[in-house]
């Protein structure tokens, strides 16, 4: 201790502050941040290792070009700078002014739109880069290429509408367009025959094709089924089937049977026919309406009110009953066969056939017809409105098919739309025309005016002709019938319009609506003024002798005119008791008319 003592004392250990990591950023124009070397001109820093303090760190902002002059190039380096964004920064002055990242886009209502429109055009099966004008209402679509040539409607598979650029595209091997060949031949109908009946008592009411295509069946309102040839016009045969109006006919396919449905003021009849002999095989009492199998003949479906019935062709034997648990009750329900015979539909209820049960029950929408199936099995037409069969969904509604009965022709190529409504108390729903749709989209292809009641039209086995019952008159009270034969796709020309106005003019000018002679009197006065020209002419030619060769040259010829009419018209004379006041008997003993 005491040595100790004469010892200086040890000096204190150094007591070291804390210091905070200093940061200097400089600023450049462009460029990062690189991290400086420690100055130990601001701190002095113990070079022992162990001593805790850290060192100064000085960052600045240095030219990209330092850095790469300084720092080896690598290839990720490089790869890492062209990822980046560049942000423009506004520039000050020479001195170092502020610079300014540029602001991220704002969305605004002039964007969202062009968006909007840029995802449209981006749809586009055939973008163009100029588009026409945007519509916000509808739906942007840029047109389709067109081209005059040929192969590019071969190679596009598009429907020219001109026939003749459809018919070298067809020649070059390219599918032919059938609807557009359907719609043109479908809009066209000329007259080729006419088929009147000898007995004015009854009227047609029905015409139907027979298979073989060389004969017309015509049913009439006393119950007769009259045969006519369809090349000569003339009438073979008939043959009383039934005791009244026959609203319904139909042939097998081989021609050999056929059914027949009638109607009078207390109960419907309907009966099967053999018509090689036209013999009646067997008749089903109560029955409004019959047809056979759609695949085969060899079953019968019958209606009556809401109830189907299946029969057997060959024994009439009934097979199967279908009545809905509840019924909707359509004025004039005809059951029906699918096409396929699987399923029936009646009174808008759907029916499986092998089962026997109701499967749906379509919404009743209108108050007649329950409907047709279409010819491709998926769909059903019921008045104006068309079910999917596959959802029971209504997949639209045709206004032009209100109240028809739907016909298709045998290729399904058209449909014939005409008024059925042929009920007394009714008289005012007649129609004098008849539609042919589209049977894809339903779009209408014409409106063909007969300026005549339609009673019944059918269509041949080739769907080339067709044959329209057309009246004259009320439904109790028809005063001109007859059946026409159109042939489907020919133009009408002058002669067929000149025929036209003839038979017009022979049927309506002998009589009038009540039955009345109206031409007698008229008939009466053109004769008798003919009569007196003639025979003033005559007096005039005595009294003057030969006076004027130029006016015996004149007369001659006047005289010749005047009295073919006058011979014309005596050929219908009929002298009543007034024509003697008007004519001097006597004259017509002192001259001669010839």
């Amino acid at each position: 201790m005491s040595g100790r003592r004469g010892c200086p004392p040890s000096p204190p250990p150094p007591v070291y502050t804390p210091v905070r990591t200093r940061l200097s950023v400089g600023r450049a124009s462009t460029g990062t941040l690189q991290r400086d070397p420690p100055e130990h001109n601001h701190v002095q820093t113990p070079t022992d290792e162990s001593s805790p303090l850290p060192a100064v760190i000085k960052l600045r902002k240095v030219q990209p070009c330092s850095i790469s002059s300084s720092l080896p190039s690598t290839p990720g380096s490089e790869h890492k700078r062209s990822l980046q964004r560049t942000y423009g920064v506004a520039g000050g002055g020479p001195g170092g002014g502020a610079e300014r990242a540029a602001s991220p886009p704002r969305v605004t209502l002039h964007s969202i739109i062009t968006e909007y429109l840029y995802n449209q055009h981006a749809l586009c099966k055939n973008p163009v880069v100029t588009c026409p004008q945007f519509n916000l209402f509808e739906p942007h679509k840029c047109p389709e290429p067109r081209s005059g040539a040929v192969a590019s409607f071969v190679s596009r598979g598009a429907e020219p509408r001109n026939v003749a650029m459809r018919t070298v595209r067809r020649e070059l091997g390219a599918t032919s367009s059938v609807r557009a060949h359907a719609g043109l031949a479908h809009s066209h109908f000329a007259a080729a025959r006419t088929l009147r009946l000898q007995d004015d008592d009854a009227y047609f009411t029905h015409s139907i094709f027979h298979p073989t295509q060389q004969q017309l069946l015509s049913a009439t309102s006393s119950g007769d089924i009259k045969i006519f040839n369809l090349f000569t016009g003339t009438e073979e045969n008939s043959y009383q089937v039934h005791a009244s109006y026959i609203y319904h006919m139909q042939a097998s396919m081989d021609g050999s049977l056929l059914l027949a449905s009638s109607s009078n003021s207390w109960r419907a009849t309907s009966a099967l026919w053999d018509m090689k002999d036209f013999e009646q095989l067997f008749t089903l009492e109560s029955e409004e309406y019959i047809e056979f199998s759609k695949t085969s003949c060899d079953r019968i479906i019958g209606t009556k009110g809401e109830t189907a019935t299946i029969f057997d062709t060959r024994s009439g034997r009934q097979l199967l009953i279908l009545a809905p648990t509840i019924s909707n009750h359509y004025a004039k329900n005809r059951a029906t066969f699918n096409p396929t015979d699987e399923l029936v539909l009646s009174d808008g209820v759907l029916w499986d056939v092998n089962t026997g049960k109701q499967i749906h029950k379509f919404d009743k929408l209108n108050q007649t017809h329950s409907g047709v199936f279409h010819p491709n099995g998926l769909e059903v037409i019921s008045n104006t409105e068309v079910w999917d069969l596959r959802t029971f969904h209504l997949l639209r509604t045709v206004p032009a098919l209100d109240k028809s009965e739907v016909i298709f022709n045998p290729t399904c190529t058209a449909l014939y739309a005409v008024c059925s409504d042929q009920d007394s108390e009714e008289r005012n729903q007649f129609d004098t025309s008849f539609k042919t749709l589209d049977p894809y989209d339903y779009s209408s292809i014409a409106t063909i005016d007969v300026k005549r009641n339609i009673y019944s039209l059918s269509v041949s086995r080739y769907g080339t002709q067709i044959s329209v019952v057309e009246n004259l008159g009320d439904f109790d009270q028809v005063q001109e019938s007859c059946v026409k034969i159109y042939d489907v796709g020919r133009k009408r020309d002058h002669e067929d319009d000149a025929e036209e106005d003839e038979e017009d003019d022979l049927a309506g000018g002998s009589e009038n609506d009540d039955g009345s002679d109206s031409g007698s009197d008229n008939d009466d006065d053109l004769a008798s003024s003919l009569l007196r020209d003639a025979m003033m002419d005559l007096a005039e030619g005595d009294s003057t002798g030969e006076s004027s060769r130029e006016d015996n040259d004149e007369r001659p010829a006047r005289r010749r005119r005047r009295r073919r009419g006058g011979r014309a018209a005596l050929g219908e004379l009929h002298i009543s008791d007034t024509d003697g006041e008007d004519l001097d008997l006597g004259d017509l003993l002192h001259f001669e008319v010839d």
